[in-house]
């Protein structure tokens, strides 16, 4: 599975969906400095609603298909192999989809958000 946060900047002018495996642990400090942003945390759940239409606890990679202004930036951990088998939910905590990482990427590339790789192993990010 994967762990999937909707994050925003200290301001709330930036926001981002972060999709990594769900052991990684992140620390936002490091995280919003390799985004090139100040003070990151997570967005509120009225934010969620507005930009990806979700209810809290159900981030999901598939969200950003309801982000129609293309507002969201999406990053991935880059060390996910294309061929890997993760499960997401498909906008509902009651169901589970297993899909493989690159299908999931492409999906969201081709939606048109902007979508950054950031390495995230080996660290305390």
């Amino acid at each position: 599975m994967l762990k999937n946060l909707f994050l925003k900047d200290g301001k709330g002018r930036k926001h981002f969906l972060v999709s990594v495996p769900e052991d990684v642990q992140i620390d936002f400090g490091m995280l919003g400095g390799r985004l090139g942003v100040r003070k990151m945390g997570l967005a509120s759940a009225e934010r969620l609603e507005r930009y990806l239409g979700m209810e809290q606890g159900c981030v999901s990679p598939m969200g950003i298909l309801n982000d129609e202004e293309r507002a969201v930036v999406v990053v991935f951990d880059s060390d996910l192999p294309e061929d890997t088998v993760v499960g997401i939910h498909p906008n509902d905590t009651t169901a589970s989809v297993w899909m493989k990482f690159g299908d999931v990427a492409r999906i969201v590339e081709e939606h048109g958000n902007e979508v950054v790789r950031l390495d995230f192993s080996g660290q305390e990010v």
